[in-house]
């Protein structure tokens, strides 16, 4: 049998998986934002990430009538420009091996180890991926606003969330999962926290366990308007769609307030979506000069709905494939003036929203793209010892925030029932 080491271990994981486990890779259609968007490293400032942006044009513009000659001008005014601050985030997830795990897996051959070791570099890569699309969809908005909460016992109640903010996706898959419970005015409720026990799909609920304390505490805050937030993430997460959009005042240390250009469009649905409500909310990026691909991201529960209005602004051409254009299945692409709009359900959209976005104009920023490798040692162990058990552990860790280079292209639509 081989010698089980640090060195050993982290060798094989290496051969076995070869450099692909290195980095996050993001599974089938729940992480577009991730998939899609590039990472880029910008230029650090401190802890922050500095990105120049162009706010308006010259306006030393002076007219003059066909027989006016020597004719004052109005002087120059100088174009706007800013530098554009963005604080990146850090997310860390740890998985880890028992010594006599690593030992057997070790000591046998490539598949055994891949059966030890495969679950745990999956499901560490998949949370990573799911925490970084929601993050970039919601950081700093929450995830989600409780109705109605109904104890089970004195440690455990069923929150059922709002029809409007309800997005399965953030939910399923999320068993044990730590949440926080605030009142829109930042005020915790419970000092612990609480820990999801389930999720019901159908009644838009989860099932969640805390001290008695904090159980009663959560009955005595109702009436307020409560919010759900991963534990630990409120303020300290990066700016999502949601943020980056209805921000009003200072937006990545840019006052949008006297910059249109940098303030986020909304547009109100006020019932069900349809072609004509995005075609509508289309028009304000195009007058505000966008002429990319738009990206709609809309709930399953939208999407299906828009399915009926399909044939009304469908293109087919040479580009044409399966996976578009087609009844219940993944995307849905329209022409309007010229500018492409791309439907995609998206399962972590609340109900109640839909953003339309270029993706053309948004990318991830910061000091480390989501990986398994030790931030500052570059290829160097990917395992290492526990301190005070018989273990080794892996850590997958990032660094980044969402940034769009012109937030007056980004379009919340909201109120759709």
């Amino acid at each position: 049998m081989s010698t089980n080491t640090i060195s050993s271990i982290n060798a094989f994981l290496k051969e076995v998986y070869g450099d692909n486990i290195l980095d996050v890779i993001p599974h089938k259609n729940n992480n577009i934002l991730v998939k899609n968007l590039p990472f880029n490293q910008a230029e650090m400032l401190g802890s922050q990430y500095v990105v120049p942006v162009a706010l308006a044009d010259e306006q030393g513009v002076t007219y003059a009538g066909p027989l006016e000659d020597d004719f004052t001008l109005n002087g120059s005014i100088a174009n706007a420009s800013e530098r554009a601050v963005v604080n990146g985030s850090q997310i860390v997830i740890e998985g880890s091996m028992g010594y006599k795990a690593a030992a057997a897996a070790r000591g046998k051959d490539a598949k055994a180890f891949v059966a030890a070791t495969r679950y745990m570099v999956e499901r560490m890569m998949k949370t990573m991926a799911k925490r970084l699309e929601i993050q970039h969809l919601y950081g700093g908005s929450g995830l989600a606003q409780i109705d109605a909460s109904a104890n089970v016992s004195v440690t455990e109640t069923v929150i059922t969330i709002t029809d409007a903010s309800f997005a399965p996706g953030i939910w399923i898959g999320s068993k044990n999962a730590l949440i926080d419970v605030y009142t829109t005015a930042g005020v915790q409720v419970g000092a612990a926290g609480f820990t999801i026990k389930s999720f019901d799909y159908a009644a838009k609920a989860i099932t969640v366990t805390g001290s008695a304390a904090d159980i009663t505490a959560l009955d005595a805050a109702f009436p307020a308007t409560l919010e759900l937030w991963f534990k630990g993430a409120r303020t300290k997460e990066s700016l999502g769609l949601d943020q980056i959009i209805t921000t009003s005042g200072s937006l990545f240390g840019i006052d949008n307030t006297v910059n249109d250009l940098w303030k986020g469009q909304q547009y109100a649905v006020a019932g069900a979506l349809n072609f004509d409500k995005i075609t509508e909310a289309a028009n304000i990026t195009f007058n505000y000069g966008n002429d990319d691909k738009l990206c709609a991201l809309v709930s399953p529960v939208a999407f299906q709905s828009l399915i009926n209005d399909e044939a009304a602004l469908r293109e087919y051409d040479k580009s044409y494939s399966v996976d578009k254009a087609q009844k219940g299945n993944k995307a849905l692409e329209f022409n309007i003036g010229g500018i492409i709009i791309e439907l995609k359900q998206h399962p972590m959209v609340k109900q109640g929203e839909a953003f339309l976005v270029p993706l053309a104009k948004l990318k991830r920023v910061g000091a480390r793209k989501e990986s398994l490798k030790t931030p500052g040692l570059e290829g160097e162990d990917i395992f290492r010892q526990k301190t005070n058990s018989t273990g080794y552990e892996m850590r997958a860790y990032t660094d980044q925030a969402l940034f769009c280079e012109c937030p007056s292209h980004l379009v919340k639509m909201t109120g759709i029932v």
